[in-house]
């Protein structure tokens, strides 16, 4: 099992967490981490919600 989080705590930088869990017979090598990242390119503004459906530019029958 695998998973991940991730939170914007500014325009450009952000905080998350992560876990990695696997078992096996007499052997688990599981993982944890925490990282922060930076985003040279910053953050304009929240996503629309409700998500807008993509448009459709071609039919295949």
């Amino acid at each position: 099992m695998q998973a991940g989080v991730e939170r914007r705590i500014s325009a450009n930088w952000f905080i998350g967490a992560g876990v990695d869990i696997q078992q096996a017979k007499d052997y688990t090598p599981s993982h944890g981490l925490i990282y922060l990242r930076y985003s040279g390119a910053g953050w304009a503004g929240d996503l629309a919600m409700p998500p807008q459906a993509l448009t459709p530019y071609a039919d295949f029958k």
